[in-house]
């Protein structure tokens, strides 16, 4: 892994453009992680690392609404799996928890 983040919303330009990209594939009926096996064929991703060729994010939900995300990426195309991503969906609430980020 080259990236393990913790993005939350406020004035800087990079986690807008993080959130915009995530809330862009969003899935319907409600809010679910994201796994990217392969960034680069990824309409629109974001490179933060240009090593990066696959990414998993999970979105940080307060009261219902995103006030962020947790985003890791890798230099190893197909690295993250549906079963990291549910694992990581429990580190993000731990971090909400514990947190007093967030409306």
């Amino acid at each position: 892994m080259n990236q393990a983040r913790i993005l939350v919303l406020d004035d800087d330009d990079i986690v807008r453009r993080s959130l915009a990209e995530f809330l862009r594939v969003l899935r319907p009926g409600g809010v679910a992680w994201i796994v990217v096996p392969d960034v680069h064929q990824f309409p629109g991703h974001i490179a933060c690392d240009s090593a990066s060729n696959s990414e998993v994010v999970v979105p940080l939900i307060r009261h219902g609404e995103v006030i962020g995300v947790m985003d890791l990426e890798s230099p190893l195309t197909g690295r993250f799996t549906q079963e990291d991503a549910a694992g990581l969906e429990a580190v993000a609430r731990a971090f909400l928890d514990a947190s007093d980020r967030g409306p």
